[in-house]
């Protein structure tokens, strides 16, 4: 069962795991800009 939950892992496109990867930096870099406080209203608008 291991082996089989590695070859699923390793068949997953780079692609796909950056992608939310580059997301969550950009909402952190937000988070820092507005010093902790709200940036959804940057994020959705």
């Amino acid at each position: 069962m291991i082996q089989r939950i590695r070859t699923a892992c390793a068949a997953i496109p780079r692609d796909v795991l950056r992608r939310p990867i580059r997301q969550f930096r950009a909402r952190l870099d937000l988070c820092i800009q507005q010093n902790g406080g709200n940036f959804e209203q940057l994020i959705n608008g």
